[in-house]
């Protein structure tokens, strides 16, 4: 009997069970499919598959998700088929009131300011509807607001007033800069053009390019051009404040980072920016916390480390407990940016320094696998010798850079 004939007996047989006519046998020779003939039947595309393993258990359950998934897409697809927008209404709904946050920073510095009040009042009028004050972190909040226009006043002795209008949105409102004086600051939110556009991320990325080879005018010929139609876009006004940066224009600078800085407190670079700027000015205190601040935005970024750890050896005593926080910092740095050389060889210099000279040959090997002929390796690996007492070692690197004409 062949398998076809087995299979019509099989199921006669299983038809005369349910008609409760005969019994099935447990065994039967006759009904005993052979290995060969599962293998023949399965890849004949026959109706009957029989499954004498996991795989084939695993096969049948991978197919049986497959049909699940395409009738989950036709019944989607079937549901979309009606009016979408009722479809998305049932389940999307717009909050009768909305939380209203923000934070407040000195325009100078940077710094968050705690104990700023902070007055959110109807339109047209007068009339207070909350009150808050500003944390130690800078930051307010006003709950259960209407989704719709408010006033919101910021005061604080010795400071200018400002009053800004808003639409009340569950999006973080933009940053209040406060500067000394006397006076109340008018902003009107509502008609701001923040510049988000295709056509200007286009001109952006041919601004940049321009930049990047070099050509300086095209490239702020195009990033004021963005900045006529979006006046607080916050790339192209750091970028312009790069260039100015690199031009040598630093009033230009300090004139344009407190604007990127208001809209957009948590722009990593231009808080880098800052803290190259205030650096470059000799405003040592403001340059750290500009950094400090880059770094808490966004902790991986390796050469922001570098800078405030070299801001902080260029500019401070250096006792052991201020080596302790440049080892931490160079060694994070390092660690972020395996193949940093900056950070590598300051790592090695803070270790030479805590007379640590072993650690210090470790880190520059490092650094040879990178670059066997940096210089400034090659001398801080000369001074690690010395104070291992590797005298002949010291002997034969000196002989070796004499060689090299350094």
């Amino acid at each position: 009997m062949d398998i076809n004939e087995r299979r019509e007996a099989l199921r006669a047989r299983v038809r005369k069970k349910l008609d409760g006519e005969e019994e099935i046998p447990e065994e039967d020779d006759d009904l005993v499919v052979q290995e060969h003939e599962i293998t023949m039947s399965t890849t004949q595309n026959e109706d009957l598959v029989l499954i004498d393993d996991k795989n084939g258990l695993l096969t049948l359950a991978s197919s049986l998700i497959f049909i699940g998934s395409v009738l989950g897409i036709i019944t989607g697809l079937l549901l979309l088929q009606g009016n979408p927008t009722d479809l998305l209404g049932n389940t999307l709904e717009v909050d009768d009131v909305i939380d209203v946050r923000g934070i407040v920073l000195e325009s100078e510095s940077g710094d968050s300011m705690e104990g700023v009040t902070i007055e959110l009042l109807e339109i047209g009028g007068n009339t207070v509807l909350q009150t808050a004050s500003t944390n130690s972190y800078g930051y307010y909040e006003f709950e259960n607001v209407a989704p719709e226009k408010h006033i919101i006043r910021v005061t604080l002795e010795g400071y200018k007033s400002v009053e800004r209008t808003i639409v009340a949105t569950n999006v973080n409102q933009d940053a209040f800069t406060m500067t000394t004086g006397e006076g109340t600051v008018i902003e009107d939110e509502t008609i701001s053009s923040t510049g988000w556009t295709l056509e200007n991320a286009v001109a952006l990325s041919t601004g940049i390019a321009h930049h990047n080879s070099g050509q300086l005018k095209e490239a702020e010929r195009i990033y004021r051009d963005i900045l006529k139609v979006a006046n607080t876009h916050p790339i192209a006004l750091t970028l312009l404040a790069k260039l100015s940066f690199t031009n040598g224009k630093y009033n230009e600078v300090k004139k344009i980072l407190p604007i990127v800085l208001k809209h957009y407190p948590e722009y990593m670079k231009a808080h880098v920016l800052a803290g190259d700027y205030y650096s470059q000015v000799n405003e040592y205190d403001i340059a750290g916390k500009a950094y400090r601040r880059a770094i808490l935005l966004y902790p991986s970024q390796a050469a922001t480390i570098i800078a405030l750890g070299n801001l902080i050896q260029s500019n401070s005593l250096q006792d052991d407990k201020l080596l302790s926080i440049l080892l931490c910092l160079y060694r994070k740095a390092s660690i972020i940016e395996p193949a940093s050389i900056p950070a590598l060889n300051n790592l090695a210099a803070i270790y030479l320094k805590l007379k640590e000279p072993y650690e210090a040959l470790q880190t520059l090997d490092s650094v040879f696998e990178v670059d066997p002929h940096n210089i400034r390796s090659l001398a801080y690996k000369t001074v690690a010798l010395m104070g291992a007492d590797e005298q002949s070692k010291v002997d034969y690197l000196v002989g070796f850079l004499s060689l090299i004409h350094i």
